[in-house]
């Protein structure tokens, strides 16, 4: 597939910071989630892939460094898939990984913002995110966004980390180690602490599973559903267009 030209952003957190980290992004996450990205990413791809006839188009919106739209690839073996991310070095290391695995007739990759998708209504049967929601800085535009692109009956699938609950051990267990342990080990892996510092502070007041759930109901999305797991501090979150 083919890549496209860059286009400028408009997000409110832009791509500076993610360009700091791109090059240790994939290995930060592997170690801060003690090897457990990967198969999340997994997991989700199967969940999105649900009931999907052969070749479908798919769009992996903030895809940094492809690792989603790869497992798509995997889980739907007739897919073309686009990828697209506000960083322009995550879209490098996208364009790497992807012409390392040999799939660049299958996945197409571009330099966009989350807020202004560069797409006609009704391009995509499948229409994913992971690690975009908490970056987004508009819920109800992305998700407006999300059902303009996707036909009638497509699915949009959500990955993100989601705020711990307070009442129980293992919510405090994950604020204290995304607060102290995370930005650590991130920094000591990419060189800027600060990048991840930002990430773990911008979970805590994040909106939760239920209110992200909401938000998709509100954009006119129906058949939304969410299942939490690694210990309450990721969310799934699936929807369809009617």
């Amino acid at each position: 597939m083919p890549d496209y030209p860059p286009k400028e952003s408009t997000a409110p957190f832009g791509g500076r910071t993610f360009d700091r980290i791109a090059a240790g992004y994939d290995l930060a996450g592997a170690v801060i989630t003690l090897g457990r990205s990967r198969a999340w990413l997994r997991g989700a791809a199967r969940v999105a892939a649900e009931g999907y006839p052969p070749s479908p188009r798919c769009l992996d919106i903030a895809t940094g460094t492809g690792a989603f739209a790869f497992e798509l690839t995997r889980v739907l073996p007739d897919a073309a898939v686009t990828g697209l991310d506000v960083s322009a070095a995550m879209i490098r290391e996208a364009v790497s990984g992807r012409d390392r695995r040999g799939l660049r007739d299958r996945v197409g990759l571009l330099e966009a913002d989350a807020l202004a998708l560069p797409f006609s209504d009704r391009s995509f049967d499948l229409v994913v995110s992971a690690y975009l929601l908490r970056n987004v800085g508009d819920l109800p535009g992305a998700f407006a966004g999300m059902a303009r692109v996707t036909r009638p009956g497509g699915r949009i699938v959500a990955t993100d980390l989601t705020p711990p609950r307070d009442g129980n051990l293992p919510g405090r267990m994950a604020r204290w180690y995304l607060g102290r342990v995370a930005p650590l080990i991130g920094g000591l892996l990419t060189g800027d602490t600060e990048a991840y510092r930002y990430l773990a502070a911008s979970v805590p007041d994040f909106a939760s599973a239920e209110e992200i759930a909401e938000l998709m109901r509100t954009a006119g999305l129906i058949d939304v559903g969410f299942r939490r797991y690694a210990l309450g501090t990721m969310a799934l979150h699936w929807a369809r267009r009617p």
